[in-house]
């Protein structure tokens, strides 16, 4: 299991209402140093405790989707590899149906309104806040691991 501690400005709310469901974790450096869950694992969610607020512990959650994401200024630019309970039953659906659109969808508009949902499910205000938490340098792609969590265990 592995635990993920999300910001102290996480709308729980949001989470126990299903409409934040996304973490994005830094991609390991070796394929052998890859401790992040896969389709199946169990996931702990926390936020931070500070003077005013407690900490946060969430139910565990079970990962339903996982996929290397490369991520640029202009939305999502390439769905590296993806797994996912839906996947294996051969039906594309909600987290990745989303990337998919915001990778290829039919029009630039579609494009962008897919980025900016994902990045609402992400627990970001539109896409254009996603990429400036992800842009810690000057690169202009980004690769993150996209892991979508189901219902509390």
């Amino acid at each position: 299991m592995v635990a993920f501690r999300l910001p102290a400005s996480t709308n729980l709310q949001a989470i126990a209402d299903g409409f934040r469901d996304v973490v994005l974790a830094r991609p390991p450096r070796s394929p052998a140093a890859d401790r992040l869950p896969g389709v199946g694992g169990r996931i702990h969610l926390s936020t931070p405790e500070t003077k005013a607020v407690y900490a946060a512990h969430l139910p565990e959650r079970r990962v339903i989707f996982r996929a290397d994401v490369s991520f640029a200024v202009d939305g999502v630019k390439r769905i590296i590899e993806a797994d996912g309970v839906a996947l294996r039953t051969g039906t594309v659906e909600g987290v990745h149906a989303l990337l998919q659109n915001a990778e290829q969808g039919s029009a630039a508009i579609d494009r962008m309104l897919s980025a900016d949902v994902f990045a609402r499910r992400a627990g970001f205000a539109d896409y254009a806040a996603l990429w400036r938490s992800l842009r810690a340098s000057d690169a202009d792609v980004v690769h993150r691991v996209v892991i979508q969590w189901g219902a509390p265990l």
